[in-house]
C-alpha cells in the first residue's frame, strides 16, 4: 500500500495557497485601515494645534500643554475644532483647565 504524504485533515495544496493568499490580503487590508486611521487622527491633531497657534496661545504656556493633552481624545479634539471663534476656543480651554484643577 502506498503512503500518502498529505494528511487527511489538510486542505488540498491549491486550496491552502488560496487560503493563505486571502489571509495575507485580509491582514494587509487591516493594516492599511489602521494606517489610514492614524493618519486621519494625526491630521486632526495637527489642525487643532494649528488653531491653537493661530489663537495666539504661546507654545510654552500651561494652556498649550494642557490643550495637547486634551487633543489626545478624539471627542475633545473635535469639540475644540468645532468652536467657531478664538474667543470660544479660549473660553472652552479655560473652562477645561479650571474644571481639571478642582
Amino acid at each position: 500500500m502506498a503512503s500518502s504524504s498529505t494528511s487527511s485533515c489538510s486542505p488540498p495544496e491549491g486550496r491552502m495557497g488560496e487560503y493563505m493568499a486571502r489571509l495575507s490580503e485580509s491582514i494587509a487590508a487591516r493594516s492599511a485601515s489602521r494606517d489610514r486611521e492614524r493618519t486621519r487622527e494625526q491630521a486632526e491633531v495637527d489642525e487643532a494645534m494649528q488653531l491653537l497657534r493661530e489663537d495666539g496661545v504661546p507654545s510654552t504656556s500651561d494652556m498649550f500643554f494642557f490643550a495637547t493633552d486634551l487633543f489626545e481624545d478624539s471627542v475633545t479634539r473635535r469639540v475644540f475644532k468645532n468652536l467657531l471663534t478664538s474667543e470660544e476656543r479660549m473660553a472652552w480651554l479655560t473652562y477645561q483647565m479650571n474644571k481639571n484643577n478642582k
